[in-house]
């Protein structure tokens, strides 16, 4: 992470160069120890010639090579210019075009193409509290997980998501948050759009968990790496 002071009217940038070919989150949080008011956000991530990536609450897809800069603004603060934290993680990539079940260890970005149009669910089975956010691959949001959806295990953190597919198009399921084993299962959906409870969705055949990119199913580490530097 790094720090940027933040003008009211201006925006601050972080050049950023990423060490690998991949998705990365970035947030934002004003300095707990200013006990300022306002909020901070990510307003856009801008490539060579100012060229304007695809970003989703803060998570896009970088190249290596390639330099970046992050942009943050800030609002709703008293203060001229205010510190603020910018932080980034690298997330691990998987594609798939099944309804699976998908063993994670870390912050991952499944990119899911299905064959066919539907009505699919998308839920977690974790020790922890993932967050989830699904989007087109415009950009364009469909789903978050704020904790007020349904859980579909004995985890109340966990989340539990339904959306409609078309059969032509890529949806970018993004998994972040504070666990340590999560099985994210992508099934159909069977329900009426009122509810979204275990009889509301179809159950998985039996088959092997798939792992992220890099990683063997079941494993107890997520693979390690340099972190990207800001």
């Amino acid at each position: 992470s790094v720090t940027l002071n933040v003008g009211t009217s201006v925006q601050a940038a972080a050049v950023f160069n990423p060490s690998e070919t991949g998705y990365y989150r970035f947030s934002t949080s004003i300095d707990p120890a200013l006990k300022s008011t306002g909020y901070s956000m990510i307003s856009s991530v801008t490539g060579k010639g100012r060229q304007t990536i695809g970003v989703t609450d803060g998570i896009c897809r970088l190249e290596k090579g390639k330099e970046y800069f992050v942009w943050v603004s800030v609002y709703e603060t008293s203060r001229k210019k205010i510190e603020v934290i910018l932080s980034c993680s690298s997330m691990d990539t998987v594609n798939t075009a099944e309804k699976r079940a998908i063993h994670l260890t870390g912050d991952t970005v499944i990119e899911y193409s299905p064959s066919e149009a539907g009505n699919i669910a998308v839920y977690s089975v974790s020790d922890g509290d993932p967050k989830a956010l699904i989007y087109e691959k415009t950009g364009f949001p469909l789903r978050t997980d704020d904790d007020t959806e349904a859980s579909l295990s004995g985890n109340t953190d966990d989340f539990a998501l339904a959306f409609s597919t078309a059969n032509d198009g890529t949806y970018m399921i993004c998994i972040y948050g504070e666990f340590t084993e999560c099985t994210v299962v992508i099934t159909g959906y069977t329900g009426d759009g009122s509810s979204l409870t275990s009889d509301d969705v179809e159950p998985l055949p039996e088959a092997e968990e798939t792992a992220p990119e890099g990683k063997e199913p079941g494993a107890d580490e997520a693979e390690t790496g340099s972190e990207p530097d800001l």
